[in-house]
């Protein structure tokens, strides 16, 4: 009752897509809302009709980014520029980013940790293992843009990991213009930054190329990273991260199709400030588009010349 009631058909349609049998299980008690919450003079209509796909709250200075209303293979990219918020979630999360789609989870936060080996984000040390984050930095959007298909942009500074002067800016694209499903590109700029970090659940394989890394899904479904770093030569390693840190209570790990995942794989590529990471993502048995970039422009799919 408190919604607008223009926008209760596509609330309610959401309601439907996540407790639906074919999507989510739901459990007794997300039953009875279901029940006790559903109007019954009113039909869903799908989100995309009022323009939900892109959504940004500027107090928090959150940016989502979504291609599609309609199933599990929907893709979605969250970018957050603050800390400010309520107690128990204020993690170490500063231009941190969230993706997933085609059917998995792509990249993920620390969980409620105070432990900082967790996040994706850019450090300013080596060993993050034994760093700490800085929890007065709250962050500042600079700069947005969003796209009726889902795609955008968001710039953003402020580093609660203590890297100096960092501006990151994260776009995503849709428009399949460049043979992929979705298109994320990942700019970091600092004084300081030494390894740009991505964690990713344990359940996708990890393969790491010359030229950055590839994540595979059990479905088969790819996404594939190119890195450009100032750095003299790249170097791609990984090492496992408990989800959550030691925190145990509520701390169920990562969950995903009934299980609960404990681990994540930390992706770290070296930088020496500067670093550009180019993300394609594909269903099973697509080819990735080449990935270039010369004189700070990137080529998606096309050779410089072309």
């Amino acid at each position: 009752r408190f919604f607008p009631e223009i926008q209760k058909p596509a609330l309610l349609w959401m309601l439907n897509y996540l407790s639906g049998p074919d999507t989510w299980a739901t459990d007794g008690e997300q039953l009875f809302y279901n029940i006790l919450w559903t109007p019954e003079t009113i039909q869903p209509e799908n989100p995309t009709k009022f323009g939900w796909l892109t959504y940004f709250d500027a107090d928090q200075g959150m940016a989502l980014f979504r291609n599609r209303f309609q199933d599990e293979n929907d893709i979605v990219a969250g970018f957050t520029a603050t800390a400010k918020r309520v107690r128990g979630h204020q993690g170490f999360d500063n231009l941190g980013f969230r993706i997933l789609g085609l059917g998995s989870i792509w990249a993920v936060g620390a969980g409620r940790t105070g432990q900082v080996a967790g996040h994706t984000c850019l450090f300013p040390v080596t060993d993050i293992e034994n760093h700490s984050g800085e929890n007065s930095a709250v962050g500042k959007v600079l700069e947005t843009r969003f796209d009726p298909d889902g795609s955008g942009r968001m710039k953003a500074t402020g580093s609660c990991m203590g890297v100096a002067n960092h501006v990151r800016t994260f776009q995503a694209d849709y428009s399949k213009k460049t043979g992929a499903d979705a298109v994320f590109i990942i700019t970091d700029s600092s004084e300081n930054g030494k390894i740009w970090r991505m964690n990713s659940p344990e359940f996708n394989e990890l393969r790491i190329n010359p030229d950055g890394f590839t994540l595979i899904s059990s479905d088969g479904a790819e996404l594939k990273a190119t890195v450009f770093t100032d750095a003299e030569k790249l170097k791609v390693t990984s090492s496992k991260v408990h989800y959550g840190g030691n925190t145990k209570d509520h701390n169920r790990g990562i969950a995903y199709r009934g299980e609960s995942y404990a681990w994540t794989n930390a992706i770290d590529c070296n930088t020496d400030g500067n670093i550009t990471v180019v993300m394609t993502l594909q269903p099973k048995g697509k080819e990735h588009p080449k990935v270039t970039m010369k004189k700070n422009r990137i080529w998606i799919g096309k050779k410089p010349n072309d």
